[in-house]
């Protein structure tokens, strides 16, 4: 039951596989099979936004600045130099 919970691969053919039954490729269904990203520059934008912010906004305004940072709000706090994030 643990090796079922850490399982990074298709849980699908994790218990086919239990039973000494054939599997075939992953299902696609399953949340446990990982997909890698490289989260550097956004992770780097969140940084640089909550910097120039001073730490004076929450999460909210951090937020609304990386995805939208020319809506009114954001330029009347002077939160509009930093870059949208990619969507």
């Amino acid at each position: 039951m643990e090796n079922y919970c850490l399982t990074t691969g298709c849980l699908r053919n994790f218990i086919l596989s239990y039973f000494d039954e054939q599997h075939r490729e992953p299902c696609g269904h399953c949340d446990s099979e990982y997909k890698t990203m490289d989260l550097t520059t956004p992770a780097k934008n969140v940084i640089r936004c909550v910097a120039e912010m001073q730490g004076r906004y929450g999460i909210t305004a951090v937020t609304g600045t990386l995805l939208a940072p020319s809506k009114p709000r954001s330029k009347k706090s002077g939160r509009s130099s930093i870059p949208p994030m990619a969507r």
